[in-house]
C-alpha cells in the first residue's frame, strides 16, 4: 500500500526520541565568502576553513579530489573519501516509539536515505509485536538481512552496493513489471482465476522493493558524485527525473493492486460479449502505448516518444467513452445494479489514471531530448551567446 513506500525518517524530527544518527562528529558551517589569492606569478589559491579541514582530518600535504559539476562548479572532497564520509549507521530506540508500525517505517525511511546498518535498541526487551515489524520491513527491503538479534537489540545491515545496480537496469526492470501488472489486471478482468489476484499482489510487492532500492540509489548518487558515476548518471539533473519516472511506474503499480483487490472483493456474473471486447481493445492499446514509452525511454526514440504522446491521448479519450458509455447502459436508480455496471466505470477509470502516468514518463524524456538536442533531435538548436 502506499503508505508502506514513502515512509521516509525526518530525522530532523525524530533526532531527539526514537531515531539517532550515528555520524562522527560531522559539523555545520554557513556559507562563507573567500577572497582568491594570487601565489606566484601564475597560479591562484583560497584557503580552507580550519574548522572543516580539522573535522575531516585535512593537513598540510593532503590530498584532495577536485570534481567538475554539470553546471560548471567545482566540488572539492578528500582524497578516497568516497561515501564513508558520510553516516551509515543509524539507532532506532523501541522503547519510546509512539507503536511498533512506526519502527517498521523509520526502517524503511532510513533504508532509502542510505543507512548501512539500522540497530533498534530498548532497554525494556524488544516485543514480539515490534519483531514482527521488523520483519516486515527487512521483507520489503532489496538487500536489507538482521545479522544480529536478542532481547534488547536487533541489527540490519544492507548489503547490496551501488555499482551492482545500474540506475537504468533498475528502472527498466520496474518498467516491464509495470506494463506486465497492468496486462495482467486486465486479463483478470475479463477472465478471472483464483490466482490472479495472487500473483498481481506478488508484483506489486516486487514493484515496491525496486522502487525502494531505485530511491536509495539515486538519494546515494545525489550526496556522492562517484556513486553517481558508478550506478551510470552522467547528469546530476536526471536524477530528478529518474526519481520521477520511478515514482509514476509505482504508482502504476498501486492502481492495479486497488482494483484487482475491488474486483475480488464482488462476485463476477458472466460478463457481455460488448464488455469483455472493450477491455480487449483497451488492452491492445495499452501495448502499443507500452511499447512506445520503452523505445522512448530506453532507445531515446524521438518518434516512439511522439508516438507515445498520440497513443495516450487516444487510449485516454477510449477509457473516457467507454466510461460514459457504462453510465448510459446503466439500470434505473431504484433497481439494483450488476458488477458489470459498477465495476467497468472503475476498470476505465483506472486505465485513464495509468495512461497518465505513462503520460508524464514520455513527457520527462521529451524534456530530456530537448536538454541535450543532438542528431536525434535535430530540430532544436542551442545559441551560444556572442561576448561583445
Amino acid at each position: 500500500m502506499r503508505s508502506n513506500k514513502y515512509a521516509v525518517a525526518s530525522t530532523k524530527k525524530l533526532t531527539d526520541d526514537c531515531f539517532e544518527c550515528e555520524s562522527e562528529g560531522e559539523i555545520g558551517l554557513e556559507r562563507e565568502i573567500r577572497k582568491v589569492q594570487k601565489l606566484g606569478n601564475a597560479s591562484l589559491g583560497i584557503s580552507i576553513p580550519k574548522e572543516w579541514a580539522a573535522s575531516k582530518g585535512i593537513t598540510a600535504g593532503t590530498l584532495l579530489d577536485m570534481i567538475y559539476e554539470d553546471n560548471g562548479d567545482i566540488l572539492l572532497t578528500q582524497r578516497g573519501g568516497g561515501l564513508q564520509q558520510y553516516p551509515t549507521r543509524c539507532r532506532i530506540h523501541a522503547d519510546i516509539c509512539p507503536d511498533p508500525e512506526m519502527i517498521r517505517r523509520i526502517i524503511i525511511g532510513c533504508y532509502v536515505v542510505g543507512y548501512d546498518t539500522i540497530r533498534i535498541v530498548s532497554g525494556t526487551g524488544i516485543t514480539e509485536e515490534q519483531y514482527e515489524k521488523v520483519r516486515a520491513a527487512v521483507d520489503q527491503l532489496t538487500g536489507m538481512t538482521i545479522m544480529e538479534q536478542d532481547e534488547k537489540q536487533i541489527v540490519m545491515t544492507c548489503i547490496i552496493k551501488p555499482p551492482e545496480f545500474p540506475i537504468m537496469s533498475m528502472i527498466r526492470r520496474l518498467f516491464l513489471l509495470s506494463s506486465l501488472i497492468v496486462e495482467r489486471t486486465l486479463e483478470n478482468a475479463i477472465r478471472p482465476t483464483e490466482a490472479g489476484p495472487g500473483i498481481i499482489e506478488t508484483m506489486e510487492l516486487e514493484i515496491d522493493r525496486l522502487y525502494r532500492l531505485i530511491l536509495r540509489l539515486l538519494l546515494l548518487g545525489a550526496r556522492d558524485r562517484e556513486v553517481a558515476r558508478q550506478i551510470g548518471i552522467e547528469d546530476s539533473r536526471h536524477m530528478l527525473g529518474d526519481r520521477a519516472i520511478a515514482a509514476a511506474l509505482e504508482s502504476v503499480g498501486d492502481l492495479c493492486e486497488s482494483l484487482i483487490g475491488q474486483l475480488q472483493s464482488s462476485s463476477q456474473p458472466k460478463h457481455s460479449a460488448n464488455y469483455d471486447e472493450a477491455i480487449e481493445r483497451i488492452l491492445s492499446m495499452f501495448r502499443e502505448l507500452s511499447s512506445d514509452t520503452s523505445r522512448c525511454l530506453f532507445e531515446h526514440d524521438l518518434k516512439a516518444a511522439s508516438q507515445a504522446l498520440d497513443n495516450a491521448g487516444v487510449l485516454e479519450e477510449a477509457c473516457v467513452a467507454e466510461i460514459k458509455t457504462a453510465h448510459s447502459e446503466s439500470q434505473p436508480k431504484n433497481e439494483k445494479k450488476g458488477i458489470a455496471e459498477n465495476v467497468r466505470p472503475l476498470i476505465f477509470s483506472n486505465m485513464k489514471n495509468i495512461v497518465r502516468e505513462y503520460e508524464f514518463i514520455v513527457q520527462i524524456m521529451m524534456n530530456r531530448f530537448i536538454e541535450n538536442p543532438s542528431h536525434k533531435f535535430p530540430y532544436v538548436e542551442i545559441e551560444t551567446q556572442k561576448e561583445h
